[in-house]
């Protein structure tokens, strides 16, 4: 039965691309035989052969691309098809020939997804429309190449199908949508992202964590000041770790709760972000980290006063340098860090 339907599918696809010669349609029905049982390599050095005989043949052409697109080579099938465009279409534009674009309604999921990657990578945004309606593709890694390619066509459009993505029962679709976002770097996703940091998977709450990282540089951080009040300390933690990557002094309460109360891994990250805010106000909670009892958190501390260029500390920085007991790694970075102190200290004339 399965090769009575592919000798159906060869004969519409024939049928499509017109005018066949008998040799061509013995050579694709060869392929076909061939990729029905996985011999991907035979059938592409049957049609590269046909194909070096008669290089303006169409339907052999096509039929090379939708081989790679079978076989999971997005990258040759990209190739393949600007060959022949270069070749058929003598330098027409990508979107002349629709191989590709009716690739995305193929029954085989595998040229489907693998279609709309290729499609992205040609940044074929007039097939936008049709690579968005396979977000709800019933295969589930049709609709991740599908997320995935939207969010590389760098299409405003694609913002809507994307944050529906966020709710697809896969979740490696769920966390490739909420990268595909940050990608876009389009700040109506924001709100959705946040709530993804609910998701049961962890993987999904991390991709949706980057996501908010990077759009918070998009100097609209209203949506990230407003989660500080959030009753999820989730929503809190990676709002206030966002809004302090752009130096917003409305995170500086929480960090310095998270300095003194918070997990042992989160403690270090807070010193960490301190000195990058680089805010003259936070230099006596940061040399007070110099004696915290957590040899991550004084790393951190010796780094922020560096930051801040503490020059009021190279004393204590010398101290520790030498101080007996103390993690030989930190000595060496107190050293150095009393060093780079010293040199910007301002030289007193006689």
């Amino acid at each position: 039965m399965r090769f009575i339907h592919l000798s159906i599918l060869s004969f519409i696809f024939l049928s499509f691309i017109g005018c066949v010669s008998k040799k061509e349609k013995e050579t694709i029905a060869t392929v076909d035989s061939l990729v029905q049982v996985r011999e991907f390599e035979k059938a592409l050095n049957i049609l590269t052969s046909a194909i070096h005989e008669s290089p303006k043949s169409k339907p052999l052409q096509r039929r090379r691309i939708t081989l790679f697109l079978k076989a999971d080579r997005v990258d040759l099938a990209v190739a393949a098809y600007r060959e022949f465009v270069q070749v058929i279409s003598k330098g027409k534009s990508p979107s002349q020939d629709a191989i590709l674009r009716d690739s995305l309604r193929d029954k085989d999921p595998m040229i489907r997804g693998n279609a709309a990657r290729a499609l992205s990578t040609l940044s074929d945004s007039d097939a936008f429309s049709s690579i968005a309606k396979l977000v709800k593709d019933p295969e589930n890694e049709v609709r991740r190449s599908a997320v995935y390619a939207l969010g590389d066509l760098k299409d405003d459009r694609a913002v809507e199908p994307l944050i529906e993505a966020l709710k697809d029962s896969w979740w490696f679709v769920r966390s490739d949508a909420a990268q595909a976002l940050g990608r876009l770097r389009d700040v109506k996703a924001v709100p959705p992202l946040f709530l993804l940091l609910e998701d049961p998977d962890a993987q999904v709450q991390h991709a949706a964590t980057n996501a908010l990282l990077t759009l918070v540089k998009e100097n609209k951080p209203e949506e990230y000041l407003a989660q500080l009040k959030n009753s999820n300390p989730k929503h809190v933690e990676v709002a206030t770790f966002s809004l302090a990557t752009i130096r917003n002094r409305e995170s500086l309460p929480q960090l310095l709760v998270y300095l003194s109360t918070g997990r042992a891994e989160i403690r270090p990250l807070a010193m960490r972000v301190i000195g990058q805010m680089q805010d003259s106000n936070t230099i006596s909670v940061v040399r007070q980290g110099l004696q915290d009892k957590d040899p991550a958190v004084r790393h951190e501390a010796i780094i922020a006063l560096v930051e801040l260029q503490d020059t009021g500390s190279i004393e204590t920085l010398k101290s520790m340098a030498t101080k007996g007991g103390e993690d030989q790694v930190i000595r060496q970075l107190a050293a150095r860090a009393a060093d780079r102190l010293f040199k910007i200290v301002p030289t007193v004339k006689p």
